[in-house]
């Protein structure tokens, strides 16, 4: 025990969300004041995932003042475990990226999406006035106008959430921009964590300009944000708005299929505490930083851009002749036209020893030969994402690239399909590998042989030699 309080607030606080047992939990908070301050945000109820048309759970928080006011966040229409039989750690991460491991799964007897859920919408002022405690809301809703009044409630009241995330579920009626816009206004500002996600607003470069009006104008402590905002009539949108705004706090930001511009560079340049960045953005603007840009960036990812130049300058030293301390790295491929940008490239990676993650997106109609080269400079790789078009007819590439991976354990599959035989292929030319898209390596127990298994469905594996 003496131990366990000489770690970090925040380390105990992340081991905290992976102890399942609310048994175990409130043994831990009845050990000392220090733990039960820790550990009374994880006890049942002050996390829920809920669906939105479960009326039993819904009138409870509405009515039973107890049950309510000990609510801290809600995530709605994620049930936390989709299947009894998943464990903790396998619980989906949200747009924000923290897991809902820590959240008590609420299962409705109904499966209905239908159900009940014009029933649950009276509720939801209800749900927003008893539950004085609610920091966090995570939505992931057909239909945002049922929630408006929950968010004009809070609003009633004087109450902002500390965090929002708010995620439109395929349905068969999309969001207009008004909605989003009315929502906007309701929520009161304030938030330190921010993420929306629709895919049908057609007006979605409008819809980033008012998020950013309204993040700039009331969030001035936001420190992570998410936007995945486009429609198949805009799948492109313009976020040059965005890009020429300031948010001060500003540590993790995620930014998805928006178009390319120079901007980008000047956005990074002026938020030295980002520490995590993630952009899509397509075009053919030249993107550039100064030398001495995100100090602090541990994850770079920005994909489908065309500038080798941008990632160069990411592993430069800084003018103080320091390493940015980067652990993982995007890279696309198509943007280093010249070998001799890769050799200059790779002579500066080659100093990042604390790079385990490299994601490849390469889309061209074949694999680029540029990842072995970046393999060489940058051998402690653990986890190895591609993205690549026939991903099953360019194994001897891959292979090929895998065996300058000593360390890779994991390679994950963002485009194409690979069967067992493919894992195996590639095993023999990286035999440190454990696990390959679905894919996992299962050492030989209870008489079997050694074999790669797909997670949840136990008959596809093919035996070890």
């Amino acid at each position: 025990m003496p131990t366990l309080l000489t770690l970090p607030p925040e380390l105990l606080d992340t081991l905290l969300l992976h102890i399942p047992s609310p048994s175990t939990l409130l043994s831990l908070s009845l050990t000392c004041t220090q733990l039960h301050a820790l550990a009374a945000p994880h006890l049942p109820w002050r996390r829920l995932c809920a669906y939105e048309y479960d009326l039993p759970l819904f009138t409870q928080l509405a009515t039973n003042k107890r049950v309510g006011g000990m609510l801290r966040r809600l995530a709605v229409n994620d049930s936390g475990w989709p299947e009894p039989r998943h464990p903790l750690e396998e619980v989906a991460p949200s747009l924000l990226g923290r897991r809902l491991g820590g959240y008590r799964p609420v299962r409705p007897a109904t499966r209905d999406p239908r159900a009940n859920t014009g029933e649950v919408a009276a509720l939801l002022p209800l749900v927003a006035r008893n539950c004085t405690e609610l920091e966090d809301v995570k939505l992931s809703v057909y239909d945002l106008n049922a929630w408006r009044e929950f968010f004009r409630a809070l609003g009633g009241q004087g109450r902002a959430l500390r965090g929002v995330e708010i995620m439109e579920e395929p349905g068969p009626a999309g969001w207009e921009l008004g909605d989003a816009e009315e929502v906007l206004e309701l929520l009161g500002g304030r938030q330190e964590n921010f993420a929306w996600a629709s895919a049908t607003i057609v007006e979605a470069s409008e819809l980033i300009r008012l998020i950013t009006i309204y993040l700039t104008s009331h969030c001035p402590t936001v420190s992570t944000l998410s936007l995945y905002v486009f429609s198949p009539l805009n799948p492109i949108p313009s976020a040059q708005p965005f890009f020429t705004a300031h948010l001060p706090a500003l540590r993790t930001l995620a930014l998805g299929h928006v178009r390319s511009t120079e901007f980008i560079g000047t956005f990074l340049d002026t938020h030295s505490l980002l520490e995590s960045v993630s952009i899509q953005c397509a075009g053919h603007a030249e993107i550039h930083i100064s030398p001495d840009a995100l100090p602090r960036v541990r994850e770079f990812d920005v994909v489908w851009n065309n500038t080798a130049g941008l990632y160069t300058q990411v592993v430069a030293p800084l003018p103080s002749g320091k390493l940015r301390p980067l652990e993982t790295l995007s890279i696309t491929a198509g943007a280093f036209k010249e070998e001799g940008e890769t050799k200059v490239f790779c002579a500066y990676l080659k100093a990042h020893s604390g790079i385990k993650g490299l994601r490849w997106e390469d889309t061209s109609m074949q694999l680029s030969p540029r990842l072995g080269a970046i393999a060489q400079a940058c051998p402690g790789i653990r986890t190895l994402s591609i993205l690549a078009f026939y991903l099953d007819r360019r194994l001897p590439e891959i292979a090929a690239a895998l065996r300058n991976f000593p360390d890779l354990e994991q390679i994950i599959i963002g485009r194409g399909r690979l069967e067992a035989e493919h894992c195996a292929e590639l095993q023999g030319a990286c035999p440190s590998l454990t696990r390959i898209g679905p894919w996992r390596w299962c050492e030989a127990e209870r008489g079997e042989a050694p074999a790669w298994k797909k997670e949840g469905r136990t008959e596809w594996v093919i035996r070890a030699a």
